[in-house]
């Protein structure tokens, strides 16, 4: 899977961030939601969606020099990729 201009940019910051120690971009959604969500079912379909998008699993693939980036995915893919972790009462 080919490399977009926005993968191109984060590569290119990840790339300056590590060479002045800063760490790492960690992708996270918090979402709030009320009663009557069934946790369990919510959990079920993100490892659903987990296994049907291998965008989720790829890493970046070994180039030559000056070559564009691309990204691969090699299965078996992790149910996990996308979790679900509930914080009951907040």
């Amino acid at each position: 899977m080919p490399f977009t201009g926005c993968d191109a940019y984060f590569l290119a910051i990840e790339d300056m961030m590590a060479r002045a120690g800063q760490g790492r971009h960690v992708g996270l959604s918090v979402v709030e939601l009320g009663e009557g969500l069934d946790a369990a079912r919510l959990r079920d379909a993100a490892r659903r969606f987990s296994l049907s998008h291998p965008l989720l699993h790829a890493k970046i693939a070994p180039r030559p020099p000056f070559a564009v980036p691309e990204w691969t995915a090699v299965p078996p893919f992790s149910p996990d990729a996308v979790a679900v972790v509930e914080h009951p009462g907040g």
